[in-house]
């Protein structure tokens, strides 16, 4: 062979050597981005969810100068007041932030905001419902919804924990047994009797959730 064709040769044998070693770099990244839980062959696409469009609705329904729903809907809803809603988001941002506060992701669209992520997680434990009930209003994924819901216990229990979860102390007493007696229970911190009620009138619909070891509806009183 021509000295031409062995340098042809020798060229053509490093492209393909460096062909099957770009090829092989880029199996070892597929390889350790599937294990990140990354793109995946058959994997199904992302939901396009508008996540801001329904911050936006949000804000508006319940957080603008003049909201679509009274403050009385808001406490009913949330289970506190706006103002209280509002002074704990702060403070998460203020002590939490790397978590509740609003950042872009790999594409650079903004991701929930804070009033999304409390909501989420509010929402969850007002009602009792389950995560994914949290993906039509809020647009938040089951997995996230639990994610932020996790953030959300921790934070209040690291940030409030040493002042609201604290052992009572003898001016908490004093103010609790004040309390109380103003009521017609002078001396008493607490009580665990139960008295049952039976419900003459319970809605056949709510029957089985009010329902005794008697097969009558009560209510409990403590």
């Amino acid at each position: 062979a021509s000295s031409d064709e062995k340098w042809w040769s020798r060229r053509r044998s490093k492209r393909l050597l460096k062909e099957k070693k770009a090829e092989e770099e880029q199996q070892q990244q597929l390889a350790r981005r599937n294990t990140w839980g990354g793109s995946k062959p058959g994997k199904m696409p992302n939901i396009e969810r508008d996540r801001e469009f329904f911050h936006q609705v949000l804000m508006k329904d319940y957080f603008a100068e003049h909201p679509t729903y009274p403050l009385k809907y808001f406490r009913r809803r949330f289970r506190m007041r706006r103002e209280l809603f509002l002074r704990i988001q702060e403070d998460l941002l203020t002590f939490h932030g790397d978590k509740f506060s609003q950042k872009r992701d790999a594409l650079g669209k903004l991701g929930f905001s804070p009033e999304q992520k409390l909501t989420s997680a509010l929402r969850i434990l007002a009602y009792g419902s389950s995560a994914d009930r949290n993906d039509e209003y809020i647009r938040m994924g089951e997995s996230t919804s639990l994610a932020y819901l996790r953030h959300f216990c921790e934070a209040v229990i690291e940030t409030y924990g040493s002042f609201y979860l604290r052992k009572p102390t003898a001016d908490d007493l004093k103010l609790i047994l004040s309390l109380h007696s103003s009521k017609g229970f002078p001396g008493r911190l607490g009580s665990l009797d139960v008295m049952h009620w039976e419900w003459k009138n319970c809605p056949t619909a709510w029957a089985g959730q009010y329902k005794s070891g008697e097969l009558v509806c009560v209510l409990l009183f403590f």
